[in-house]
């Protein structure tokens, strides 16, 4: 009787902390599979987004959240959730050092990343159809979506318009022309990214250009090491309100950075450009 207790007990122990750790999110948040990254500069209000994202139909991510504007004062946040992580930057080191900051802080076991941004708010849905993808097709190293631009009122736009209308994306040095020709078409404020090729492929996010930019080089940049896969479905809701502060409504700015990432692509990659 007293070893059949023994082995009762023990049993006991190891189905409830199997079950424990399947069920439980706050266990579950030592081991996410995702890291969801949020560089923030000067919120006015970024609780909308964080919400979106404890939201999520999928639970077993991080949230990694860094300021970038160390001379303003800590903003606070409302929320008391375990997966959520703060950060803030010493000096001011741009979209691309933030990102770059936040992936090394990243739990190592997590298999992909996310980038959002503070001022969308996300659909529920949108951890949970990005990662079952990747992790059902093996051979695609990131996936976006499609992100609704709404001017206060209603959607103006559907971004990117190839994938909302049916078509997809290239691949390889095809996919870099494209991007390259006619800007970005990837949705990078709801991409999901597989961290294996990320870093294996010693890929970053540029410190080099303009924070209006970093996307831009960074979809080049992957397109050559691995291939994407535009969901059409949307993800995300994008502010585009005219009375908003936002460097994308900086047209002169946008247009220097623009010239300055295509020079210095035509550089570096003339037997693809030249094509």
């Amino acid at each position: 009787d007293f070893m059949a207790r023994n082995y009762f007990d023990a049993f006991f122990i190891l189905f409830y902390f199997k079950i424990e750790k399947f069920y439980n999110p706050v266990s579950q948040i030592l081991m996410p599979d995702i890291s969801v990254l949020l560089p923030l500069y000067n919120p006015v209000d970024v609780g909308p987004t964080i919400q979106s994202i404890l939201n999520q139909s999928h639970k077993n991510f991080e949230l990694l959240i860094c300021d970038d504007a160390p001379n303003e004062k800590d903003f606070n946040l409302k929320f008391k959730d375990k997966r959520i992580k703060i950060y803030k930057n010493e000096k001011n080191i741009g979209l691309g050092g933030t990102l770059n900051r936040l992936l090394t802080l990243s739990n190592h076991e997590s298999k992909y990343f996310s980038t959002i941004e503070q001022d969308d708010i996300y659909k529920p849905d949108f951890l949970s159809e990005c990662i079952a993808f990747l992790d059902n097709n093996e051979e695609y190293g990131l996936v976006s979506g499609v992100s609704e631009f709404w001017d206060g009122d209603k959607v103006t736009y559907r971004f990117p318009g190839m994938i909302f209308q049916g078509y997809d994306y290239p691949q390889g040095e095809a996919m870099f022309l494209l991007n390259y020709r006619e800007q970005i078409k990837v949705a990078q404020t709801c991409m999901v990214v597989r961290k294996s090729i990320h870093f294996q492929n010693n890929l970053t996010f540029s410190t080099k250009y303009h924070s209006l930019s970093v996307d831009w080089d960074y979809i080049m940049r992957f397109s050559l090491v691995s291939i994407m896969k535009g969901l059409n479905k949307t993800f995300v809701i994008q502010d585009r309100r005219l009375d908003r502060s936002s460097l994308t409504t900086k047209s002169d700015l946008v247009s220097k950075t623009a010239r300055k990432l295509l020079l210095d692509f035509f550089q570096e990659f003339p037997h693809i450009i030249n094509l």
